[in-house]
């Protein structure tokens, strides 16, 4: 389904970006790694974490132990 809303255009507007420049040159989004994580996932750590006692007004990051390749 496509979206008509947010961010989405923008993306593939990057996707062609890359397409159409040359290969060695720097581009948002070519040769770098990222992290995505399920919003399940992320849901389920904030319930865990907003139940446990003494972690009031402590940052947590919810990521992937292991980081993944755009478009892999």
């Amino acid at each position: 389904m496509d979206k008509v809303d947010g961010p989405y255009y923008f993306f593939k507007l990057i996707q062609r970006t890359r397409r159409a420049l040359p290969p060695w040159m720097p581009v948002v989004g070519r040769g770098r790694t990222i992290n995505v994580v399920p919003v399940d996932f992320v849901a389920s750590a904030i319930d865990h974490i907003a139940h446990v006692r003494g972690l009031d007004e402590r940052a947590f990051h919810i990521t992937d132990r292991t980081r993944s390749r755009p478009g892999r």
